[in-house]
């Protein structure tokens, strides 16, 4: 009598395994950034954040991971094996390499809910701009096809007056924020950030008059009010201009036109 049921309870275990096994699914994902932006390409976009949480918001650090590509051309390709008839949030940030999270220091998912904003960037530079998503899936679905949006806005800065070569262009954006929620696309605390470079020579603006600047400022969901001074350093003339209360919203362009 013991022996069969020592089988039995054997056999039931084996069957709870085999059970378990046949509810893991792999879940492809295909991502793609810049698809659908109303700014920029994302062409410089070059690494994958990805993290999950569980149905309470609880990370599972087991499905972390950095991917990358290696140009605009090619989509983000990444498996996550799941349990049929659990739901999961996705959570996804992407950057440059190493602009603003170092993928060797991605020891957390936690670092997803603040990614750290620099008080300085690069103006004219695509390897400032930064892309998200958090989406909720489950095991359903073999393929989810992602498209990521734009996390920070599009500032563009045009003459109407012919600007020299070399000119030195400066930004000073008031209320950019220090952290962003890429699980919730929210910011946290609030500073001034100062963007610089080098005017775009020769370049025709769409609206007209020659483009001076582009920069990618971040901001959160919501957008965000901010007062902007634009500074031309044209043959060692310091030539100013204010904008206050200017809107910004993310995955827009906002543009600052005049005799700059």
């Amino acid at each position: 009598m013991k022996a069969r049921t020592v089988l039995i309870g054997m056999l039931l275990f084996l069957a709870c395994a085999c059970q378990k096994q046949a509810c893991d699914e792999p879940v492809q994902f295909v991502v793609q950034a810049g698809e659908v932006t109303k700014a920029g390409d994302g062409s410089a976009v070059t690494q994958l954040f990805v993290g999950v949480l569980d149905q309470e918001g609880h990370a599972l650090e087991d499905f972390r991971r950095v991917v990358t590509r290696t140009s605009s051309a090619e989509d983000f390709v990444f498996e996550l094996t799941l349990v049929k008839g659990m739901r999961y949030q996705v959570v996804l940030f992407a950057q440059a390499a190493e602009a603003y999270l170092a993928s060797t220091g991605f020891t957390s998912t936690s670092m997803l809910r603040a990614v750290p904003v620099p008080a300085t960037l690069a103006l004219n530079d695509e390897g400032t701009d930064a892309f998200y998503a958090c989406l909720e899936v489950d095991a359903s679905e073999m393929t989810q096809n992602v498209a990521l949006a734009r996390a920070w806005a599009q500032v563009n800065v045009a003459s109407t007056l012919a600007v020299d070569a070399g000119t030195t262009v400066r930004l000073t954006v008031s209320s950019v924020p220090e952290t962003f929620d890429a699980v919730t696309g929210n910011v946290s605390g609030t500073r001034e950030m100062t963007m610089s470079g080098t005017c775009l020579n020769g370049v025709a603006f769409e609206q007209g008059g020659n483009l001076v600047a582009f920069g990618y400022v971040p901001v959160g969901k919501d957008g965000a009010l901010v007062d902007v001074s634009v500074k031309v350093v044209r043959e060692g003339t310091e030539v100013t201009r204010e904008i206050l209360n200017m809107p910004l919203e993310p995955n827009y362009r906002t543009n600052i036109m005049g005799d700059i």
